[in-house]
């Protein structure tokens, strides 16, 4: 990595020590969380959203899934969308090539649900 990112993800772990999490941006319309992987739990992805909006949608399920199991009860009534969320795997190969802080801070220990709103289908098995 370049020195400016090495920076970044020194950075990255700093907020992910913190706060537990952090939340990283990926262009306009995709944002992740990066240090639920730390607490056993899944990196979430939130895509086609404005990183602004999919920022505090992340935070408030990782906030929630820190404290209580992710289950579909807990997507539901996600302030931002009004409507249910639900959550789907996504395939590692393309996770580590576009959530790369997660990539730098976990190598390939770690997985990514994507959260996407009106699914209301049952959370993959962990």
């Amino acid at each position: 990595m370049e020195d400016d990112q090495d920076e970044t993800v020194a950075a990255v772990r700093e907020v992910v020590a913190a706060h537990g999490w952090a939340v990283k941006g990926v262009g306009p319309n995709i944002a992740y969380t990066v240090g639920l992987t730390e607490a056993g739990l899944p990196e979430l992805v939130l895509i086609g959203v404005r990183v602004e909006v999919a920022a505090r949608v992340l935070n408030d399920l990782a906030r929630r899934s820190l404290e209580a199991e992710l289950t579909p009860e807990l997507l539901y009534a996600v302030g931002e969308f009004r409507r249910p969320v639900g959550v789907r795997a996504v395939p590692m190969d393309v996770a580590r090539r576009v959530l790369r802080y997660a990539t730098a801070l976990y190598g390939d220990r770690w997985r990514v649900w994507e959260v996407v709103p009106g699914l209301t289908d049952e959370p993959p098995t962990v």
